[in-house]
Parts: C-alpha cells; sequence; structure tokens
C-alpha cells in the first residue's frame, strides 16, 4: 500500500468524526474551533489545524510540526484507541 495525501485525509477525516470536531470545509470553513488536514510534501506532509478566529488564524492542537501520511496515520489510529478505550471506560 501507498502512504498518500488520500491515506492522510482518510485518517483525518476518521479522527475528526472520533472527537466530534468540525471539518474547515462548506460551511464550516470559517467555523471556529473546525479542524483543517494541511498537507504538503515538500516540507513534510501532514498537519491538523485549528481555526482559532473569523479571520482564518490557526493553531495546531495535536503537534507542532508535520508528519509523513504513515506516521500520521499512526497518530491517528492511537488518538482514536484512546477515544475508544475512554468511552468503554465511561460506561
Amino acid at each position: 500500500m501507498r502512504y498518500t495525501r488520500k491515506y492522510a485525509e482518510g485518517c483525518f477525516r476518521r479522527l475528526a468524526e472520533a472527537l466530534g470536531k468540525d471539518i474547515a470545509e462548506g460551511e464550516n470553513f470559517y467555523k471556529v474551533g473546525a479542524w483543517e488536514l494541511s498537507y504538503n510534501p515538500i516540507y513534510g506532509g501532514a498537519i491538523i489545524e485549528e481555526i482559532v478566529n473569523s479571520s482564518r488564524g490557526v493553531t495546531r492542537p495535536l503537534v507542532e510540526y508535520r508528519l509523513p501520511p504513515w506516521e500520521f496515520g499512526i497518530m491517528c489510529q492511537a488518538i482514536i484507541k484512546v477515544v475508544d478505550i475512554l468511552k468503554v471506560k465511561e460506561s
């Protein structure tokens, strides 16, 4: 399997769904608190950014550096597993 931008986007969408986060696209493009995937293979890969104001200022809520698609996927999967464990523990 090739680990590409498409793979990173799929992992990002699954993570956002698991955490109940809006994705900054369409009507949520300027929504404060929405997440977007910034991807640039030249600068290292993928990173999640969260919109913090109506001018589209962003912060990086999880890590401060870009990850190659494979490593980004591992990070997303690990967070999703932790969320699942916490949900089971709460019930």
